[in-house]
């Protein structure tokens, strides 16, 4: 992480400057972003379909595989932010890190949380685990997950 190259003003921020900062961020970057999403995601879909047909099955199984699709976006704009961003064949050979790090608490214990857009940068960027995962995410909670489940609750809608 070479602070020189950052892209952005790293200050404090109320939640819904940080919110909106994120989605400047994906607005100005969004060919690597959407390059990646699409060469890793794509073909997932197509399998699902593929095994599944076009049924609700597909869309159901789809909707549950969610979290990992959003940790390729993340995983790009969090490299982009620090002025490396990566090529679409360095995500994909991150790929096999990005999905099973943390698999099942992402699809099972977390899947519906509410303020999952919000901790998913503390569990994928930050590398900690266990106690001190969960004391950083409280932290970082106390200000801001009201504004991380009004976002949530926009998007679903």
């Amino acid at each position: 992480m070479d602070l020189e190259k950052v892209a952005a003003v790293i200050r404090p921020r109320q939640s819904w400057a940080a919110i909106d900062l994120g989605f400047s961020m994906v607005r100005a970057w969004w060919r690597p972003v959407y390059a990646a999403w699409l060469v890793t995601v794509v073909p997932v879909w197509i399998a699902v379909t593929a095994i599944t047909g076009p049924t609700l099955t597909s869309i159901l199984v789809l909707m549950w595989l969610h979290p990992l699709f959003d940790r390729v976006a993340l995983h790009v704009v969090s490299r982009t932010l620090f002025g490396a961003p990566p090529s679409v064949r360095e995500t994909l050979r991150h790929l096999p890190r990005l999905w099973t790090a943390h698999l099942f608490q992402s699809l099972v214990f977390y899947r519906f949380a509410p303020a999952r857009s919000f901790n998913q940068p503390v569990w994928q960027l930050e590398g900690l685990r266990g106690r001190e995962r969960w004391n950083r995410s409280t932290l970082l909670q106390r200000e801001g997950w009201g504004a991380a489940v009004w976002l949530f609750l926009a998007c679903l809608l």
